[in-house]
């Protein structure tokens, strides 16, 4: 299983305890719990962080991955998030094959043998993988567990980052782990996959934020249990989207959508709808409670098109 914090453990493999990754210490490594060495650290246990531990490893780096959440995935595993983008080119770009065919297309193709994805769709002008968001965080510990120089740390906040731009001073992070309390990591080399750019803000290092209207809206996912199978397959699916996105044309959803997606999930009587959420809402929460009132809204809104497409 994957693991809530650090401890040296005796073991070569790199199998989940609850602490770290088990393995032999490198010679001359430090040994204290309460202070680690690493070749290597990545920030942020997503799919792009997995795909950079991984390949850090593969290349003898003595490699950490930090994740904040309990499990791997990020927001593939913890936020319904049912498409991974990015692997292949846009549609008018060229053909349907992955762009680095390394590591990413490997992640890729241990989720389709699991059967946490599918085969790749297309998405207006882009292509996507399908998944299956529960499946995700199991699928990458396993890929993460194969690597002996791997260590991965779940449950794990970044709480101080102390970043040099010297090559004979290495880089200090300070940890909070569930397991441990806080754990000082010095590296050579930091990678900032938290999305957010968290670990360069900790530093403080300069950042640009996106103005309102270039911001990504949000979206509302939720997993309907109890779907028919014949509503979420052929004709029924097919006329599902259709009306959805006539709705969102002819300005019939709530206002607080501008459209609505519905994806199955196989081999299930489930599947998970995606609400893009509108600017008029994002506006319409302000303050400090502007996320809480985000999801009520959010919530009420995707019950109320659930109820009026499965109960007509």
């Amino acid at each position: 299983m994957t693991s809530n914090g650090p401890r040296v453990a005796a073991s070569a493999h790199a199998r989940y305890s609850e602490g770290m990754s088990s393995r032999e210490p490198r010679p001359g490594a430090d040994t204290d719990a309460a202070r680690q060495r690493f070749d290597v650290v990545v920030v942020g246990g997503g799919p792009a962080g997995v795909a950079s531990a991984l390949a850090a490893a593969d290349r003898g780096a003595h490699a950490l991955l930090l994740e904040a959440a309990p499990v791997l995935g990020g927001n593939a595993s913890g936020a319904f998030v049912h498409t991974i983008c990015g692997l292949y080119p846009a549609v008018a770009l060229g053909p349907a094959e992955f762009l680095n065919p390394v590591r990413p297309a490997r992640i890729a193709w241990a989720l389709v043998r699991a059967g946490a994805a599918g085969p790749v769709e297309t998405v207006g002008k882009v292509r996507v993988v399908p998944t299956d968001p529960a499946r995700i965080a199991a699928v990458m510990a396993a890929e993460c567990s194969e690597r002996g120089s791997l260590a991965v740390w779940v449950a794990s906040r970044l709480a101080v980052a102390d970043l040099s731009s010297e090559a004979a001073r290495a880089n200090t992070l300070q940890v909070d782990t569930a397991a441990h309390g806080r754990v000082v990591v010095s590296c050579d080399v930091v990678v900032d996959c938290t999305g957010n750019a968290a670990v360069t803000r900790l530093a403080g290092g300069a950042t640009e934020d996106a103005g309102d209207q270039e911001r990504q809206l949000p979206s509302y996912i939720v997993r309907l249990a109890g779907v028919p199978p014949e509503d979420t397959e052929g004709y029924g699916r097919l006329r599902w989207t259709t009306g959805l996105a006539r709705a969102a044309r002819g300005g019939d959803l709530p206002r607080r959508a501008e459209s609505a997606l519905l994806r199955p999930i196989p081999g299930s009587a489930e599947a998970l709808m995606t609400l893009n959420l509108s600017r008029a809402l994002v506006a319409e929460a302000g303050g400090a409670a502007a996320v809480s009132y985000t999801h009520l809204r959010a919530h009420e809104t995707a019950m109320n098109i659930s109820y009026a497409v499965f109960c007509l």
